[in-house]
């Protein structure tokens, strides 16, 4: 039996059961619809290139331009639908994804700016582009985490009306309002999977070398160290947590005043970034 876009959205969200996913149950039918097009279209470039890419031990040429090319087929296809424009064709990428996306982003002022600014991080770490500075890294965000950010509290901030998704501001408003605390997520998220990353390839890692340099390390060493003697990463992690509880104290208010939600929608933000606060707080009493 076939199943409907919606169905294979489903079933790319719900695949790790990520936070993300968990509190958008709380959503009601057309928002629900309008996340799960959106996050299951991010989850594939994704898992693209973390799990089809980054993880190989060596990965040659042919196997980086064929990635490369299915990224920017992603991107393609994502922006047509962003303007309800997607038609599916043998070559296309996930298909049923894009149909969805066609269903809900298709009928939203969301625009092509996430699904570019995605492609571009994604590409970034197919070509292998060097990580130097804490500003590579911000660049590199921008992509990796605001963009996905920024769709997900434009959902919270919609209204499906007459057939359209509407929302008080434009995207470029919540892009704004979210990348302080979406920065400071990422790096948490960064921090908790750290040993495993290290542990499937050094790839996965992205963290700037001067911040690598400054701890008396480099990718190397961290994939020894953080095995076999934990302490002597204590200060790369101790530097981590400061630039995250930057971003906290810089974003917190943005985020969770500045942006006019609805009740159940303030609630489901409340949740999730109470998920990522509380992770904060014990990584910095272990720290202690």
């Amino acid at each position: 039996m076939k199943t409907s876009p919606f169905d294979r959205c489903l079933e790319i969200a719900a695949f790790n059961r990520s936070p993300l996913f968990q509190v958008s149950r709380l959503f009601p039918r057309e928002k629900r619809r309008l996340f799960l097009a959106s996050y299951a279209a991010m989850r594939l470039v994704d898992d693209l290139v973390d799990e089809q890419f980054l993880v190989q031990s060596d990965p040659e040429g042919v196997l980086a331009a064929s990635v490369h090319g299915q990224v920017e087929c992603w991107r393609q296809q994502a922006c047509e639908a962003a303007h309800g424009m997607f038609q599916s064709t043998e070559a296309s990428y996930e298909p049923q994804v894009f149909e969805a996306l066609n269903l809900t982003v298709g009928c939203s002022n969301l625009g092509e700016w996430p699904w570019n600014a995605l492609a571009t991080s994604m590409k970034a770490d197919i070509d292998g582009q060097p990580m130097e500075t804490w500003g590579d890294f911000l660049t590199y965000s921008e992509g990796a985490t605001v963009a996905p950010a920024t769709v997900f509290v434009y959902i919270l901030a919609s209204r499906f009306q007459k057939g359209v998704f509407k929302t008080p501001e434009s995207p470029i408003f919540y892009r704004e309002k979210v990348r302080g605390m979406a920065i400071f997520c990422y790096v948490i998220h960064i921090l908790r999977d750290l040993a495993r990353d290290v542990a499937r390839s050094k790839r996965l890692v992205t963290i700037p070398e001067e911040m690598l340099t400054a701890a008396g390390l480099d990718k190397e060493r961290l994939g020894q160290w953080i095995i076999q003697d934990p302490q002597r990463i204590m200060p790369l992690r101790r530097l981590l947590l400061d630039q995250a509880t930057a971003c906290r104290e810089r974003g917190m208010e943005k985020l969770m005043k500045e942006i006019p939600l609805p009740t159940l929608e303030k609630q489901i933000l409340k949740k999730l970034v109470g998920h990522y606060t509380n992770l904060h707080d014990e990584m910095k009493l272990e720290m202690d």
